[in-house]
C-alpha cells in the first residue's frame, strides 16, 4: 500500500532526487509489474520521464532561488486538492523540503493533515533538522546512507564515464555521495575541494574564506572534516594511505599528523561539526569562521 508522504533524507549528492523520481514514475506506471518498478515503456513513464505528465508535479528549490516560498506551495496546494488527470494517483515531488519557509511550512502541514487520498508527496532533505517536527510527524521517514566506496565507483563509472584510476579517486573524494562528483555540479565540487584542501595546507583557509557564501563555506567545512579525519587515521594507523580520502594529499597529511595527536585531531573535527551547526542554523560565517580558526589553530 502507498504512503500519503514519504521523506527521503541524507546528504548532499546521495541520490534522493533519483530514488523519488524513479518512485514516483513506479506508482505512475501502466505496466504490469505491481512492485512499484517503472517499466520504461509504457505511456506514463514515457510521459514522466519527459516532464509531460499531468499527475507528476516538481517544486525544485534550486529552481527558486534557494527557498521554497509560500506562493508556490499554495499552488501546489491548490493542485493536490484536485482529482488524478490520467493515473490512478497524483503524485509531488518536492526537492528540498528543508529549505521551505516557516510560512511555506504552515501552509504545507495543513494539506498533510487533510489529505487528498488519490495524492502521494515524495520530499528530499539534505538538514532534516531544518524541517519543523509537525512536518516530519506526518511523513514516512527513509533514511539514504552513503553508499561504500566500490558502489559509488560503480555509479561514478557509469554515468561519469570515468574509468580505473580516475573513478577510484573520484569515489574517495565523493565521501559516499557520488552525485557530488558528477556533472557541473561535480566540476563546482572538486573547485571547492582544492580551495579548501589548499587552503587548510597553507593554513590560510580560515581567513581567506570569511567571505565566502554561507552555502560553500558549509561544503568547504564539511571537505575540511575529511582532512582532519585523514590526519586521525595517520595517527592512529600510522603510514595507511589506502585508508585515506585524501590520498592525493599524502604527502602534506603525513606532515600535519606529525604536528598532532589523537586528541587534537579529535578536538578539530568536533571544532569543524561545531561551526557546521551553527552556520546552518544562521550564525555569522565570518565570525564562524573566525572563532574555528582560533579554536583549530595551526593543526
Amino acid at each position: 500500500m502507498i504512503a500519503q508522504s514519504y521523506l527521503f533524507a541524507g546528504p548532499k549528492g546521495i541520490g534522493k532526487r533519483l530514488l523519488a523520481d524513479r518512485f514516483a514514475r513506479g506508482i505512475l506506471c501502466l505496466g504490469e509489474d505491481k512492485k512499484m518498478v517503472p517499466c520504461g515503456s509504457c505511456a506514463s513513464c514515457i510521459k514522466a520521464v519527459s516532464g509531460n505528465h499531468p499527475d507528476l508535479k516538481i517544486v525544485d528549490q534550486s529552481m527558486l532561488d534557494g527557498s521554497i516560498g509560500i506562493d508556490e506551495v499554495r499552488r501546489l496546494c491548490a493542485e493536490a486538492s484536485l482529482k488524478p488527470y490520467e493515473a490512478i494517483r497524483k503524485v509531488f515531488i518536492i526537492d528540498g523540503i528543508d529549505r521551505m519557509t516557516e510560512e511555506a511550512s504552515n501552509a504545507f502541514l495543513k494539506t498533510l493533515e487533510e489529505p487528498n487520498r488519490s495524492t502521494t508527496f515524495l520530499l528530499t532533505a539534505d538538514r532534516v533538522m531544518k524541517i519543523p517536527r509537525t512536518i516530519i510527524s506526518r511523513v514516512q521517514v527513509l533514511k539514504c546512507n552513503a553508499l561504500p566506496i566500490a558502489d559509488c565507483e560503480a555509479v561514478i563509472s557509469s554515468v561519469g564515464g570515468l574509468d580505473g584510476a580516475a573513478s577510484s579517486t573520484a569515489a574517495r573524494f565523493s565521501c559516499g555521495a557520488p552525485g557530488l562528483v558528477l556533472g557541473d555540479g561535480g566540476k563546482e565540487y572538486l573547485a571547492l575541494r582544492e580551495r579548501a584542501l589548499s587552503g587548510l595546507e597553507r593554513r590560510t583557509f580560515f581567513d581567506s574564506e570569511a567571505g565566502a557564501p554561507r552555502d560553500e563555506v558549509i561544503q568547504m567545512l564539511e571537505i575540511a572534516l575529511t582532512w582532519y579525519r585523514d590526519i586521525l587515521v595517520l595517527r592512529s594507523l600510522g603510514n595507511s594511505s589506502g585508508k585515506l580520502i585524501n590520498a592525493d594529499r599524502s604527502e602534506a597529511l603525513r606532515q600535519f599528523a606529525s604536528q598532532n595527536t589523537l586528541e587534537t585531531a579529535r578536538h578539530a573535527i568536533e571544532y569543524v561539526v561545531t561551526a557546521i551547526n551553527e552556520i546552518q542554523e544562521n550564525a555569522n560565517t565570518k565570525l564562524a569562521l573566525t572563532m574555528l580558526g582560533a579554536r583549530i589553530g595551526n593543526r
